[in-house]
Parts: C-alpha cells; structure tokens; sequence
C-alpha cells in the first residue's frame, strides 16, 4: 500500500501543473486576444489550436521529467543484476521506489561481501589442511623410497613398499587436484597465458599417451604389458586444415592437463579396450575438439554432472532428486578430474561439454575476441 507522504508528493506535483497549465493557458489566450484584437480580426480556431499548444507542451514537459526519473531506475535494476553497487537519490514521485532498491543494493552488497569471506575461510582451510598433510606423505614417501633400496628384503615385502609408494603418489596428486580445483572455483588458479597452437598441444598430449599408455604415472610396465595396451587401444587424430594455423591464448600447462585427462579417462575406464577418436576443428567463434570412443560410455550420472557444473541452476533431475534417508547426502559421482578439466575450459572462456551418446566429449576454445562459454555451443559445431 503506497504511503501518505508519497500520495502527497503524487498530488502535490498534480496541483502545481494543473495550476502551471492554468496559468500558461489563460496568458496564452491573453497575449492571442490582444493580438487578434490589434489585427481586427477574431477566429476561435486560434485560440483553441492555443489551448491545444499548452496541454501538448505541458505533457512533453511532464513525460521527460517522469522518463528521466524512471530510466534512471531501469538503469539502477540493470545494474544490480549485474552485481554492481547502486544508490538512487530519494526524492520525488519515485522517492519510494528508489529507497527499495538502495536498501536491496545494500543487502546484496552484505551477501557478497559475505560470501567472499567466506570462501577465502574455505580455499584457506583447503590449503592449511593440504599443507598438514603433505609433511607426514613426504615422510612416508621418503622412507618407502629408502626401504625400497634395501637389498635384505624379501620380494613380498618390496611389493608391499612399492604399494604403500603408488598410494602415497596417489594421495599427493589427490591433494593437489583439490588445491587446484577449490582455485579455480573461486577464480584463485593464476592464468600464465602464452600465444600457443590447440593443434600443437593436441599431438603432443596424444603422443604422451601413447609414449606412457595413459594408465601408470609411474611407467611400470613391461614391454610386453605395453604392447599389450597399444594392442587393445585404438588412438586416432584427426586435424582439419582450418584447426592448423590457430592460435589461441591459454595456459599450456593447464590446457595439456585438460586433453591429458579426457584422453586417459577414454583409456582407464575401457579397460577391456576401444577406439578413440580426436577430431579438431573451427567453428565459426570457436575451436572446437572431440573426444570421442566406443566403449562403454560415460555414466549417465557422471554425464549429467559434468554438463550441469558451473551453470546457475540445477537441471530437473536434479531438482526432483529425492532426498537421501537418514540425513545423507545423495550418492554423486567421484569426477575430480572431469570437473577440473571443465573448470579449466571455463577459465579459458571456453566450456566443456558430454554429448547425449555419452561417448562423446566436446571441447570449446574460444577464438580471440570471441567467447563461447556461455553455456551455449557455438554455431556451426557438430551435432
């Protein structure tokens, strides 16, 4: 319900053009009489076309006032959806209106503020917690290290040291995933940015695969469990001309890491063997690399996950999921690696994204000035 004062402000304005119309008309008719009377002649036309210029300018004058108040405020609106700071002056018709949208910007402001002490309490705690247990993993990697040169033991025993050593690896790049992921989802992993070919960076991640079979950091393999692999893996890459001469800005590092990992996920989760395609091309705004094999395709679960993350709200499947029993949290799909492959797309400008076959697994780089990671796949990229 609109207050007393703004009634009053509404109708005190009211009153004083109506006595400002008022006013004008009667001078105007004044001033178009006398004139008449000195020309000796008398046409009501003229002085109701007078009447007629009065309410035109008053109205002209009264719509460019209120417009100026209310874009003002269209203005104020848009840029709090923005996540911009605003505040109205509180004055006039719209004095009211303008006083909701300070105090909103207000309390968004406080949220924001909030939220951002908050995750740095959270990437914090994450690096604290990384650092403490990083101290007693080098202690035990390094005895392993040493045990493992300890021509006393038995052959059991190596084997039982050579696990505890994979394990404690596993647990380092562990931690190092959830240092790198918590800083990219707060926009804290820095960018070393270098001019740099998608094309290049290409073979050289599918060389490492085939050089290292994708599956053992550590290159434990024998020959014959090498060949074995190249046997049961069919890795083909295919560069389309127009791929060839781009060049892009990005992290090198960080975009080898991304094909690095989506490769090996082709690899490690076929363990019965496939074929992998890598096919590059360039859309109209992008570069676009797919990742396709035949095996048993990626989870429907895990699929729906990967597309769904960095996007504002939550599929319908995700919202009609019921809620776990007992005060658990629903069961989600382990993809650490699939979300810092996509966060790392993201940071790019770029976005990541499994196709509905689910053997499929699309990556967009955006060209330079251009962006294509809007959540939208860009025109002219496969269906």
């Amino acid at each position: 319900m609109m207050k007393p004062h703004t009634l009053f402000q509404i109708y005190k304005k009211f009153f004083f053009y109506a006595f400002l119309l008022v006013m004008l008309q009667s001078g105007l008719q004044l001033l178009a009489a006398w004139i008449m009377e000195g020309m000796g002649v008398f046409s009501p036309l003229i002085l109701n076309l007078t009447n007629g210029a009065v309410f035109l300018l008053l109205l002209l004058v009264v719509g460019w006032r209120y417009h100026r108040h209310t874009r003002s405020v269209t203005e104020a609106v848009k840029a709090l959806a923005r996540g911009e700071s605003v505040h109205l002056p509180e004055e006039g018709v719209l004095e009211e209106l303008a006083h909701s949208i300070n105090q909103t910007s207000e309390k968004l402001e406080e949220q924001k503020r909030s939220l951002d002490r908050r995750d740095t309490a959270r990437v914090d705690w994450i690096r604290g917690i990384s650092h403490d247990i990083r101290t007693p993993l080098s202690m035990v990697m390094g005895y392993s290290e040493i045990l493992e040169e300890d021509e006393s033991l038995t052959e059991e025993q190596r084997q039982s040291i050579s696990i505890i050593k994979g394990e404690s690896i596993k647990m380092k790049s562990l931690i190092d995933d959830l240092n790198l992921t918590s800083k990219l989802e707060y926009d804290r992993q820095p960018l070393r940015l270098t001019e740099l070919s998608p094309a290049g960076l290409l073979r050289e991640s599918v060389a490492g695969m085939l050089n290292s079979c994708g599956l053992d950091p550590e290159g434990r393999e024998t020959e014959r469990e090498e060949q074995d692999l190249l046997d049961r893996y069919n890795l083909d890459l295919l560069i389309l001309p127009e791929f060839e001469g781009l060049l892009l800005q990005g992290d090198h590092h960080l975009l080898r890491r991304v094909f690095d990992n989506l490769i090996g996920n082709a690899i490690r989760h076929n363990p019965g063997g496939c074929s992998i395609m890598i096919l590059a091309y360039r859309a109209k705004e992008a570069a676009i690399v797919e990742i396709r094999d035949d095996g048993d395709g990626i989870p429907e679960t895990v699929a729906r996950t990967v597309n769904s993350i960095g996007s504002e709200f939550l599929t319908q499947e995700e919202e009609e999921e019921p809620a776990a029993e007992s005060g658990e949290l629903p069961d989600r799909p382990h993809i650490m690696g699939m979300r810092i492959a996509k966060q790392i797309v993201k940071a790019h400008g770029g976005n990541l994204f499994v196709r509905p076959d689910r053997h499929t697994v699309e990556v967009i780089l955006p060209l330079p000035g251009e962006t294509a990671g809007k959540g939208e796949r860009p025109r002219g990229s496969g269906a």
